[in-house]
């Protein structure tokens, strides 16, 4: 259990960084890059709550 939360976190991390270097928030291009990752990462789904 703590090596598959260790890759979750090295996952989510990864993604964060990728979208602060990118300096791109829209929801547009965030959503579709979410969508691109759960593509590659099969077992997980990502998504955004608007609030």
């Amino acid at each position: 259990m703590d090596q598959w939360l260790s890759i979750q976190k090295s996952s989510l991390k990864e993604i964060g960084d990728a979208l602060i270097y990118n300096d791109e928030f829209e929801f547009d291009y965030v959503h579709k890059y979410l969508e691109k990752q759960g593509e590659t990462n099969g077992e997980n789904v990502y998504y955004l709550e608007i609030s």
